[in-house]
């Protein structure tokens, strides 16, 4: 059967669809990128907004001690002052409870802010996942592309291993017994050590020791 003009339009006509879906979904998760930064930017510019207040205050309370002070100096000298001293003691008073208050909440303010961009950093990183091209179980694995391991041969053999609760990639070596942390590392050079998650999972290059982990799952 001759492939034909008729043919080769039908094939891209139904290729269409599936191509705008794919561009739809990229532009609409550029937006959402971009609202979260603007978010995150609006948040810390109330911070900054809430910290110049602060500042302010602290300098008027500044200037109300220093004439207090002066008018403590003068109190035998004219009649009067005792009122003024109340007064200014009152509004010293104010001040304090004033400072404080904006202090509360800037500190509220600094926890939603860090709150927030926890769960965004979360949310985009879930949404966006780092590229992972890993066997299943035991079997042969090269290096992908642009991402060479220099201590695993082409031909090693990996072991998947699904991170539990509290695991290390020094505990996760010891218990394999046939690789060492920087040997996991080369094989994995998408995961962050210091951040694993339980059910993770990573390949655990043999080495040549040939040990085998007692009872695990995989």
């Amino acid at each position: 059967m001759k492939f034909t003009r008729t043919m080769a339009a039908a094939a891209v006509a139904a290729a269409i669809p599936s191509m705008l879906c794919g561009q739809e979904a990229a532009a609409g998760a550029r937006a959402q990128n971009v609202r979260n930064a603007y978010k995150i930017e609006a948040a810390v510019q109330d911070v900054q907004r809430l910290r110049e207040q602060f500042d302010i205050l602290v300098q008027n309370q500044d200037v109300l001690d220093t004439r207090l002070a002066n008018l403590e100096k003068a109190r035998g000298d004219a009649a009067g002052v005792q009122a003024q001293i109340d007064e200014l003691r009152r509004a010293q008073e104010s001040l304090r409870e004033a400072i404080s208050a904006l202090s509360r909440a800037q500190q509220a303010q600094r926890k939603e802010i860090v709150d927030e961009i926890s769960r965004k950093v979360e949310a985009l990183y879930k949404s966006n996942p780092p590229p992972s091209a890993a066997p299943s179980g035991r079997g042969r694995a090269t290096a992908a592309a642009g991402q060479p391991r220099a201590k695993a041969p082409a031909t090693t053999d990996f072991y998947e291993h699904v991170i539990k609760s509290g695991q290390t990639l020094a505990m996760i070596a010891r218990e394999y017994g046939c690789c060492t942390v920087q040997d996991i590392k080369d094989a994995n050079p998408n995961i962050n050590p210091a951040k694993l998650k339980i059910g993770q999972k990573i390949l655990v290059p043999d080495m040549g020791a040939s040990k085998k982990p007692k009872q695990k799952e995989r």
